[in-house]
């Protein structure tokens, strides 16, 4: 987990080059993934990270598949997460769905910066940055 925390700490630059590796072991790995012993914290916190990588970088199919496994296991997100999922899952089949969603998503990132967040950084680059790859979405 410490190697885990580590990677996840890394600067944006090893990130970026390393994500697609982290998209690729997500969705070829769901059963392996699926199996984790979630009633250790160790399980549910590599979920999170793995749900925090694939939200930065939108990877929509990673980022649904670990949801997906988080639900199942009632494993509960922060108010920023909840947010950036709620941009993308369930997929929205209209702009009007869409943009339905987008005052319950401020809410959460509003909750989050209040409560949860030690800054307003990453809340506002959710809001900025997971819209952008909507036309992946509409396709």
């Amino acid at each position: 987990m410490a190697d885990i925390n580590d990677f996840y700490n890394s600067p944006y630059e090893v990130l970026k080059n390393e994500i697609d590796s982290v998209d690729r072991f997500i969705l070829r790995k769901r059963r392996f993934l699926r199996s984790l012993p979630f009633d250790k914290m160790y399980s549910r916190s590599f979920l999170l990270i793995l749900l925090d990588l694939c939200t930065r970088f939108n990877l929509l199919s990673a980022t649904s598949a670990v949801h997906q496994i988080m639900m199942r296991n009632n494993i509960p997100c922060n108010k920023r997460m909840s947010a950036a999922l709620a941009y993308i899952d369930p997929k929205p089949s209209s702009n009007e769905e869409y943009i339905s969603r987008f005052s319950n998503i401020c809410d959460l990132l509003e909750i989050a910066i209040k409560e949860e967040e030690d800054s307003d950084i990453n809340s506002i680059v959710t809001f900025i940055s997971v819209p952008l790859k909507w036309d992946e979405l509409n396709n």
